[in-house]
């Protein structure tokens, strides 16, 4: 049967909605105008949708009937995940019904340091920060409009009994980044007061429009049918939970690697300035959106190169105004020293976590818990430090390669992009699996829409989709089981493999390309 493009579309648009009336409810708006402001971008979607697609997909009956059920499941998701944003207290609404992803979100951190560092007394990199006086982990509880600190045993006697009550909970998370990145939670935060419950679904709605948008961005140059072919597979993406538990964490991995996406996009509409604004401060807030400097380096993008330098530089300044020196000081003097030593991963280490890292540093902890002999802290440094290494060798040799007739066209392919990103972030230390696999679903689903395919190979896809899927954080124990550590193995090593055959295809088609 033919599916219209406008359909298709449409529920890829409608998945802002719900975000954009979180993002609004942080902004102050009541529940109804929270409402409408969804209604209102809804309408806008369905309208983009009959203009932008006059395309039509085949699709079997059941075909249809299955994307039909998975695009009504997607939304549902997405609209209970948005009314948990808005209100912390719907506990039940989180993205996955486990006491960790309920609490845990890595925005705190970045909230917290900005609190800390505008004060100017305290060392934010510092984890005793967020720890309580007894070296426990440290809540933040908002109750009946009074928000204090709780330990653990606090906390859990407040759902003694299997209750759940009205209230909002965080679990105060570590800041590992750059100090310039504190100038994004920051300006988030300015209209708001920097309220924590407030920024979270500004957050929240800020980095799922950078993700669709990018999205967008990423298919529309493969012309009307793949892209409509793409946007049929994203309510898939969507609602896998790496997506909206990332999401809901407000973990900047997501947003990174899309505000990555649209500089690139931007870098081959010639719009330099823009690019370099967008990837230097991605770069510097996430270091692993560098890989593409350096593409852009071997490509001689040189305009493009010092746009990013420039706008680098320009962040750098701007932190120094805004938070003074003491951040920087402690960068260089007490974070990068505990980043070359490991301790500033310590938690890398416990068993319960080392499942659900996706880092190439995870390999050898995981292979330690499996019990293979001389998989120590530092082996994994070293692996860690020599993938890196080789990663760089790898990106120069295939895009120095590159023949120069059609330099532009593999330097400009979202493909590449998104492969070189996915493998430079699992560089860092720790990459957890509730975010760490958006991206390689994201590029799964590009290289799936290029062509058509058969059940068969739909059916490999939706494989690969499902088990780069799935979450392990908050499940794995103190003693992990072998089949999950196994699992977790098989589906990393798969990941990264995925990832450089796509980056090794991308630049044999630009050679073939170059020959004619």
């Amino acid at each position: 049967m033919q599916v219209r493009g406008r359909l298709i579309l449409a529920v890829a648009a409608l998945l802002l909605a719900p975000p954009a009336a979180a993002a609004a409810s942080g902004l102050g708006a009541p529940p109804p105008l929270a409402l409408a402001v969804a209604v209102a971008v809804g309408g806008l979607g369905i309208r983009w949708a009959g203009r932008a697609s006059k395309t039509t997909l085949e699709m079997s009956r059941a075909g249809f009937a299955g994307w039909l059920l998975l695009a009504a499941l997607a939304l549902a998701q997405d609209g209970r995940v948005s009314w948990f944003m808005a209100d912390g207290t719907r506990l039940t609404n989180a993205a996955v019904p486990n006491p960790f992803i309920i609490v845990h979100q890595c925005l705190s951190g970045y909230t917290e340091a900005v609190r800390r560092a505008l004060e100017g007394r305290e060392n934010i990199y510092d984890e005793a920060n967020n720890k309580m006086p007894d070296g426990g982990p440290r809540y933040i509880v908002r109750r009946d409009g009074a928000t204090e600190s709780y330990n653990e045993s606090r906390l859990k006697a407040l759902f003694a009994g299997g209750q759940i009550p009205r209230v909002e909970v965080v679990h105060v998370d570590e800041y590992e980044y750059p100090p310039p990145f504190l100038l994004l939670p920051y300006t988030v935060g300015a209209p708001v007061g920097q309220d924590y419950f407030r920024i979270r679904p500004l957050w929240f709605g800020l980095q799922a429009l950078l993700l669709w948008v990018a999205f967008l961005i990423s298919v529309r140059s493969a012309g009307p049918e793949a892209s409509t072919r793409a946007f049929a597979w994203l309510p898939a993406v969507w609602f896998m939970p790496p997506t909206l538990v990332g999401l809901q964490y407000g973990n900047f991995q997501t947003g990174a690697i899309a505000l990555s996406v649209i500089a690139m996009a931007a870098l081959a509409s010639r719009r330099n300035v823009a690019a370099g604004t967008l990837l230097g401060f991605a770069t510097l807030g996430k270091v692993f959106p560098g890989v593409l400097v350096v593409a852009l380096v071997a490509r001689r993008r040189w305009h493009a190169v010092l746009m990013t330098v420039l706008a680098a530089v320009t962040f750098t300044a701007l932190t120094l105004v805004v938070f003074g020196r003491k951040p920087f000081d402690d960068f260089l003097f007490y974070q990068l020293p505990a980043i070359a030593n490991g301790s500033a991963f310590g938690f890398n280490n416990r068993p319960e976590w080392i499942p659900t890292n996706y880092g190439v540093y995870a390999l050898v902890a995981k292979l330690r818990l499996l019990g293979v002999a001389g998989m120590t802290q530092d082996t994994g440094n070293v692996v860690a430090s020599v993938y890196g290494i080789l990663l760089l060798v790898l990106v120069v040799v295939l895009l120095v390669r590159a023949p120069e007739n059609s330099g532009e066209s593999i330097v400009e392919s979202p493909l590449v992009w998104l492969a070189l990103l996915n493998l430079a972030a699992v560089r860092s230390p720790y990459v957890g699996d509730g975010y760490g696999q958006v991206g390689t679903l994201w590029l799964l689903v590009l290289t799936a829409s290029r062509q058509r395919r058969t059940r068969a190979q739909l059916w490999v896809l939706s494989l690969a989709l499902v088990l780069w899927g799935v979450t392990l954080e908050g499940f794995a124990s103190a003693r992990p089981p072998a089949w999950m550590i196994v699992f977790s193995i098989v589906t990393q090593l798969g990941l990264i493999a995925f990832n450089v055959a796509v980056l090794h295809s991308a630049a044999r088609a630009s050679a073939v390309d170059g020959k004619r």
